[in-house]
């Protein structure tokens, strides 16, 4: 029998880019002298808040006329609105481009495995896996 717990949390360098994860796993067989059966289940849930696009270097080094160029080059694409640009300029070296104030990802993910594994012979073998995988994309947790 084997298990594991982990556990992430961090509230991250960058503006509202907090995280927060957590894991488990548990593993366990019963093997006889021809076969083999293993029970495996991992489930994991993640709560993280947007930081894609990360800190400009101009802004980390405090760089005026290096932001400036950075913006005019981004403008249109990254930079679509006064919002943003008020963001950029007004912000400190934590910058975040997300202005959002709940901006997350969060989802559970589980999988389970059966695994039985059968040698009648030294020249046989034969392996059965069962798969089982669930998904959800959590809301207002």
């Amino acid at each position: 029998m084997d298990a594991r717990y982990s556990l992430i949390k961090s509230d991250g360098y960058v503006d509202r880019a907090t995280s927060d994860l957590s894991s488990y796993f548990f593993s366990a067989s019963r093997v006889t002298g021809k076969s083999s059966l293993r029970l495996n289940v991992m489930s994991g849930k993640e709560r993280t808040y947007q930081s894609w696009y990360g800190v400009p270097e101009a802004k980390i080094n405090d760089d005026g006329e290096k932001l400036l160029t950075h913006y005019y080059n981004n403008l249109g694409s990254i930079y679509k609105n006064s919002q943003d640009s008020v963001n950029l300029f007004s912000s400190d070296r934590r910058y975040n481009y997300y202005t959002y104030p709940d901006q997350v990802d969060k989802y559970r993910q589980t999988h389970i495995q059966l695994i039985h594994a059968l040698a009648p012979t030294n020249y046989l073998n034969q392996t059965d896996i069962l798969l089982h995988k669930r998904q959800w994309l959590l809301r207002g947790i």
